[in-house]
């Protein structure tokens, strides 16, 4: 191992690991790279040495974990998954950014300038926002199209012509129902405010579960206007796939799946239907057709940008013409003015090269006594937790967690690493743990 070290933790693995593992390719030129399920990195990170940690949150959530890390000789950089799109701003700043944990990071890596402007109200020293993008963008390039083709020549040879619908119910279809749910958000902090917050919380529930019925509705209007067209929909990953099987059972030419990346399944698709989901951004950088289905308009809960990137239909025979447009092959224009809008939300298609440069220059700290004596004091309790879980863990959060990250052997790097065409890099696991992985180059 080289004396630089960064981190790089996936939470969803098929909506986050391509992304950073293109981005640890990057990186590996100039320090060794640890990959994998963030889970594991989380219950062992007394393992990891003084190094740099790429997190994905600085939500009030990360500000214990945070300060152990650095009590480990460990800097933190960070990005925010959720901060290209967002409802509403003075909820997304109270539940996602939290000054606390912000004072903890050396980098927070912004996806543009909208988000820029909005976080800067609050977190300070600016000279720490720095505006970069989001490698999940970098790798919609024609440039990586060759980690995709395998995987979404198989889905159209699968579902032969098929229009891909993309939902984002999680809070109306969740796992947990919506009282439950509410209640573990407020455990966790992320609901502050029972006036302001929870207020708003309850709104967005009701508005979201009638636009899931009219969605409903409309895909079963599809299925019989187009017999001959098969339907894929594919829910979040925290949405109930057994509600929507159940509600759309019989329907012989909709199937249902969250499985893999979305990318190749866009790819593979005629056109895609959504409404405010961020998957119409990926559709839009990847050249497909972007139907919005929008039953019902209110701005506090559609989200803007992704229902500006494709046709608006208002109807189920507005979705059916569009969708009819599509077959044909018919291109959507979309405007100069919503391309604009785009560039205000996304700093750079070239996120990657931006973070690596910025990362480089992280100077990172020698292992101390301190930092040896915290070790052994994290080990201890690390082992108490596990111990804790294998007794009393919860199946329901072990089954959430399987569904975001499955699992990642070193054959899946290998196999990536001959489709870059990278003979140079060795790739070994880290401290023996499962879905964790040291890469490095072969100097």
């Amino acid at each position: 191992m080289t004396k630089r070290l960064i981190i790089i933790p996936v939470e969803i693995k098929h909506r986050e690991f391509l992304a950073k593992f293109a981005l640890a390719l990057s990186l590996i030129k100039n320090t060794d790279v640890i990959i994998g399920n963030q889970k594991t990195i989380i219950n062992n990170f007394h393992l990891l040495p003084p190094s740099v940690y790429f997190d994905k949150s600085i939500a009030s959530t990360k500000y214990s974990y945070f300060k152990r890390l650095k009590n480990l000789g460990i800097k933190i950089v960070c990005s925010c998954e959720e901060g290209l799109v967002y409802r509403n701003t003075n909820a997304y700043l109270s539940q996602r950014i939290s000054k606390n944990t912000f004072s903890l990071i050396q980098k927070f890596f912004l996806w543009g300038s909208n988000q820029y402007y909005d976080v800067k109200k609050i977190l300070l020293p600016q000279k720490k926002l720095i505006m970069a993008g989001n490698p999940r963008i970098d790798i919609l390039d024609q440039s990586y199209k060759f980690i995709w083709v395998k995987e979404s020549t198989a889905i159209r040879k699968l579902y032969k012509n098929f229009i891909l619908i993309n939902t984002n119910f999680s809070i109306a279809n969740n796992y947990n129902s919506a009282v439950s749910l509410k209640k573990k958000l407020k455990k966790r902090g992320t609901l502050k405010s029972e006036l302001i917050d929870a207020t708003y919380y309850d709104e967005w529930i009701k508005y979201t579960e009638k636009i899931f019925e009219h969605f409903i509705s409309m895909i079963k209007y599809l299925s019989v206007k187009n017999p001959n067209i098969n339907i894929l929909v594919r829910p979040h990953i925290n949405e109930n796939l057994r509600k929507w099987k159940k509600l759309l059972k019989g329907y012989k030419n909709v199937f249902i799946t969250n499985d893999d990346s979305v990318v190749p399944y866009i790819l593979a698709s005629k056109c895609v239907i959504h409404n405010s989901c961020t998957t119409s951004i990926e559709s839009y950088y990847l050249g497909k057709n972007v139907i919005t289905y929008k039953p019902l308009i209110n701005d506090n809960f559609d989200s803007k940008l992704p229902n500006l990137l494709g046709k608006s239909a208002f109807t189920v025979r507005d979705v059916d013409n569009f969708v009819k447009l599509s077959l044909q092959n018919k291109k959507f224009f979309v405007s100069q003015k919503s391309k604009k809008i785009l560039s205000e939300y996304i700093h750079s298609e070239e996120s990657i090269k931006i973070i690596t440069n910025e990362l480089s220059k992280i100077k990172i700290d020698k292992n101390g006594i301190k930092v040896k004596a915290y070790k052994l004091i994290y080990s201890v309790i690390a082992n108490i937790k596990k111990f804790k879980n294998l007794l009393i863990g919860d199946k329901k959060i072990k089954k959430l967690q399987a569904n975001k990250f499955d699992k990642l052997d070193i054959n899946e790097i290998k196999d990536l690493l001959r489709l870059y065409k990278n003979n140079n890099v060795v790739v070994k696991k880290f401290s023996n743990l499962n879905d964790v992985f040291l890469i490095h180059n072969n100097d």
